[in-house]
């Protein structure tokens, strides 16, 4: 009986490491997923970066309210991210850049269960 108490136990705990493990890339995926969905040619994606607590897009806009339309979708289909948006600043007037996408921003997401955000060395209190 305790051989087989201690099999299920051990077998309980891969179960949980292996959730632990998946919860990642289970996010990552549907974030893919949602920015699949939420796809508008006024919106020009640069750069995605993900932590393990959350992502950070790094965006254009042909216009304001492209942006905030797009970003309105998202936290739509993603109800339980936490949500920090960068202002919206005019794009580089480099070769390339064009005036279709005038307006560059930033924003960060934080997973529903990303662990607490680290104190910097030396932060006090």
């Amino acid at each position: 009986a305790r051989r087989a108490a201690g099999a299920a136990a051990d077998h309980a705990q891969r179960d949980a490491r292996a959730v632990a493990l998946a919860g990642p890339y289970l996010r990552v995926a549907g974030l893919l997923a949602t920015l699949a969905q939420v796809r508008d040619d006024s919106v020009r994606l640069d750069a995605l970066r993900t932590t393990s607590s959350g992502a950070e897009l790094d965006a254009r806009a042909a216009n304001y309210r492209a942006a905030v339309r797009w970003l309105a979708r998202i936290a739509a289909e993603q109800r339980d991210w936490r949500f920090d948006i960068g202002a919206l600043t005019p794009a580089s007037a480099a070769p390339g850049a064009g005036t279709a996408v005038p307006f560059r921003f930033s924003v960060q997401m934080r997973w529903h269960d990303a662990p607490p955000r680290q104190k910097a060395p030396g932060g006090g209190a």
